[in-house]
Formats: C-alpha cells, structure tokens, sequence
C-alpha cells in the first residue's frame, strides 16, 4: 500500500511542476491579453476624444451670450456675421467626412440629418438660403447640447476604463 502511495505521489511530483509551470504560463498569457484589450479601448477612447475636441472648437464659434432667439435675429440682420458664422460652422461637415471613425454616431447621426440638409451646394461652395436660418440656430444651438452629452459620455467611459 505505501509503495502504491509513493508511485502516486511521484506521478503528482512529475506533473506538478510542469504543471505549475503551464499554470503561470497561461496566466501571463491571459493577463497580457487583457491588458492589451484594455489598452486598445484607452486609445480608441483616445482617438474619441480627439475627434471631439477639434468638434468641440468648431461649436465654440457658437457666441456663449446669445440666446438661439438673439442668434436667430443677428444671422437675419447681420450679414458679415452671418457669412462668416456659417461658413465656421460648415467645418463640421468636413470633421464629420474626416473623422468618422473616431467620432460619436450620434454626432454623424445629428450632422447628416440636421446639419447637412441645411447647406445648399452650388459649384464648390456651401450657402445657407435665408429660409433656413431659424433651422440652422436651432441645430447651432443643439449642436452644442450634443457636443457636451458626448463630452460627459466620453469621460464617463475613461473613468469606467482607467478605475
């Protein structure tokens, strides 16, 4: 019986450390995977963050101390201020054909559908018809909604990553 125990126990020994071995070896295996997942998602957050700061400067050309109404009436009244003022904003279209990838699908959703139908295309340039201009302080003013929910979105995922 002890010579049975003793064969067992030298079977055990054989496999242990081979075993142990593997062991560790998975889970270093495992562990780098997972730091390696996790650190794709920091820089796609990364690349998120980016395509919304160069967003985040375009809304800022949205003037803090108006309200959309007194926006609305400056865009009718002033037309310096409102050429300049739109074609500033247009950028958003070129962010939103150059940054796709990186950008929030609500703010792709919210340019194509409430942004872009605004603009009028005529040989290379981008105008907004006078018809348009109530629409387009409302999207302005939106936009900038927008832009602050993905914000927090945004640093709610980093915090969620980086804890």
């Amino acid at each position: 019986m002890s010579g049975n125990l003793q064969e067992v126990l030298d079977v055990v020994k054989a496999i242990a450390v081979p075993g142990i071995t593997l062991a560790a070896v998975w889970l270093g295996w495992r562990l780098g995977v997972s730091s390696q997942r996790a650190q794709r998602r920091l820089d796609r957050l990364s690349d998120r963050f980016a395509a919304l700061v160069e967003v985040m400067q375009v809304v800022a050309n949205v003037p803090p101390d108006l309200t959309q109404q007194e926006l609305v009436a400056k865009l009718e009244t002033d037309e310096e201020f409102r050429n300049s003022f739109v074609h500033r904003l247009l950028r958003i279209l070129g962010l939103r054909n150059e940054r796709i990838a990186s950008l929030d699908r609500e703010l792709v959703r919210f340019v194509d559908t409430r942004f872009r139908p605004l603009y009028v295309a005529r040989l290379g340039e981008f105008d907004l018809p006078p018809d348009r201009i109530d629409q387009f302080g409302a999207a302005a003013f939106d936009l900038r909604r927008l832009v602050e929910q993905v914000e927090l979105k945004l640093l709610a995922e980093q915090e969620k990553l980086t804890n």
